[in-house]
C-alpha cells in the first residue's frame, strides 16, 4: 500500500504527463480534429471561440463567472459555447467532452505546433483579466 501511495503523482501534473506520453503526431491530430473548426470559425469571424471555450472551461462551467471573466453578457457566452457545440458535434454539458478540449487546449499552449493567432485572446482595453473564484 505504500509503494501504491509513494507511487502517485499530484493531481496538478497528471494531464501532463498524459500529454507527454502521447506520440506528437496522435496529439496534433486530436486537437486539430477538436481544435481545428474554432480556429478557422475565429480566423474567419473573429469570433473568439477559443477564449472562450479556454475561460468556460476554467470557470468549472459557470455562464456567469466566463461572462464576467471576458466582460461580455452571458448570453454572448451562451450563444458562444452553442456554436462551439455545433462545430464540434460535442456536448460541453458532458464531463467526457469537457475533458477532451480541455486536454485539446492544453496541447494547443504546450507547444504542439499551433499557430500563435490562432485562438490568441485579446484583452479588453483598460481592463485586466478576471480570475474565475
Amino acid at each position: 500500500m505504500r509503494a501504491l501511495q509513494a507511487a502517485r503523482l499530484p493531481d496538478s501534473v497528471s494531464h501532463e504527463l498524459l500529454l507527454a506520453s502521447v506520440p506528437g503526431p496522435v496529439l496534433r491530430s486530436f486537437r486539430d480534429r477538436l481544435l481545428g473548426p474554432l480556429a478557422d470559425y475565429d480566423e474567419r469571424h473573429d469570433a473568439e471561440l477559443l477564449p472562450t471555450l479556454r475561460s468556460f472551461l476554467a470557470c468549472d462551467g459557470s455562464w456567469s463567472a466566463c461572462a464576467q471573466r471576458l466582460y461580455v453578457h452571458v448570453n454572448t457566452v451562451r450563444y458562444r459555447i452553442g456554436r462551439i457545440e455545433v462545430l464540434t458535434g460535442r456536448d460541453l454539458s458532458a464531463l467526457p467532452d469537457r475533458v477532451d478540449f480541455f486536454l485539446a487546449l492544453r496541447a494547443r499552449e504546450e507547444g504542439s505546433g499551433a499557430s500563435p493567432k490562432a485562438g490568441r485572446s485579446r484583452a479588453p482595453r483598460g481592463r485586466r483579466a478576471r480570475r474565475c473564484a
